[in-house]
């Protein structure tokens, strides 16, 4: 849809909690009769600051509604509980099917990330280009259709629209993204561009040929800590070494040496024709 319809708040019902942040909830709920998704903003002391992110979300699900696999918004309401309305989803999120049901196949694994890497690369080629800021294997949501997955990124809260000068900078009073997969150039608070959506990208890729949350076993500071002074996080000798150099080079320190999702991609495509091929069968 080009702009969100605005809901009346009577008019939706809300069924069960299915997800929380630091300034939202997710609710499985109803409205019309039609079952969506509900994103309630908090009633927090900081609940201006919050709003003026809620309607930037507002603004970026506005300009990709035309992409295909990107969350669908279905409306909005601001007043008197702003919330967001978007379809719903019935198989969760990326992260959820792993945890559940383990590791998929190998062709499964690089179509996936082939369908997230094609979707961060419609985003940056916008004009002006948009960052995510926040890809996770949580902000994948996944749909089956004829046997297949099909992939659906989802909340937008943190994106924002890059400068022209082709470098971003903001007061970081609170670090945006989550400690493990945030870029180290976010949590110096120095000036970044669109290669932090490519180290997140980097962390979804170990996580999904991996089947493990980064940094197993560490802290967030201690990752952080890691993340900051250039240190690498151990990647297992049983991932594809195409697979595995992809992840070392999207965790670069410097940003410059990172790869642009113009390059992940044909990469990403070699590697499927590689393991099909040879008819590999487990992503690790």
């Amino acid at each position: 849809m080009i702009g969100p319809e605005l809901v009346e708040y009577e008019d939706i019902v809300l069924e069960r909690k299915i997800g929380e942040g630091a300034y939202s909830e997710v609710y499985v709920g109803y409205y019309l009769n039609k079952k969506v998704a509900v994103k309630k903003l908090k009633d927090l002391i900081s609940y201006k600051l919050q709003l003026t992110h809620f309607l930037r979300e507002i603004g970026a699900l506005r300009r990709i509604g035309h992409l295909p696999n990107v969350i669908q918004m279905q409306g909005a309401c601001l007043k008197p509980v702003s919330c967001i309305l978007f379809e719903y989803v019935e198989e969760g999120s990326l992260d959820q099917l792993i945890q559940q049901g383990g590791k998929l196949h190998v062709e499964e694994c690089i179509d996936t990330a082939l369908q997230v890497a094609h979707t961060i690369y419609s985003l940056h080629s916008l004009d002006p280009p948009l960052l995510h800021r926040d890809v996770s294997l949580q902000n994948v949501l996944v749909q089956r259709e004829s046997g297949q997955i099909r992939t659906i990124l989802s909340d937008f809260g943190i994106s924002t629209s890059m400068k022209t000068t082709g470098r971003y900078s903001e007061n970081l009073a609170s670090l945006i993204g989550h400690p493990r997969y945030r870029a180290p150039e976010i949590t110096l608070k120095r000036p970044y561009g669109k290669k932090i959506d490519v180290y997140c990208f980097g962390s979804l890729l170990f996580e999904l040929f991996v089947g493990t949350r980064v940094g197993e076993g560490l802290s967030d500071a201690e990752v952080c800590q890691l993340r900051t002074s250039g240190q690498s996080i151990p990647i297992p000798c049983t991932v594809h070494p195409d697979i595995n150099q992809l992840i070392s080079d999207c965790w670069s320190f410097d940003a410059n040496d990172r790869p642009k999702f113009s390059e992940i991609i044909p990469r990403l495509d070699s590697i499927k024709k590689q393991t099909t091929a040879h008819g590999t069968k487990s992503c690790a």
